[in-house]
């Protein structure tokens, strides 16, 4: 070893680690509608389906208490059939917090 040190580190952004399906755009898109916090996940652009505006670190700060609620509310706006699952693993990778099973209400 050559004795160097690190005495500083630069943390730059980086986008999602992997590319969402378009189900999977829905799932986000619905789920900032239902939370209703579209005017500040989005940067400075209209709300579109496709994300190309959403800034994901503002994300990180949504959580959605009640998912099975949230599984309604996107099968009434879309008239898919998606499952708890796969909408409690969409929100993950997107760094939504779901409360645990065992923490969550029963709806």
């Amino acid at each position: 070893m050559d004795d160097t040190r690190l005495k500083a580190v630069e943390v730059i952004p980086a986008s999602l680690p992997r590319k969402l399906t378009d189900l999977q755009k829905q799932i986000v898109y619905w789920t900032i509608k239902f939370a209703g916090c579209k005017s500040v996940c989005y940067l400075g652009r209209p709300l579109t389906p496709d994300l190309v505006w959403l800034d994901f670190a503002k994300l990180r700060g949504l959580e959605i208490l009640k998912l099975a609620e949230l599984v309604r509310f996107i099968a009434e706006k879309t008239g898919l059939i998606i499952n708890r699952q796969e909408v409690a693993y969409t929100l993950a990778v997107c760094g939504i917090r779901v409360p645990r099973k065992g923490s969550q209400s029963r709806d």
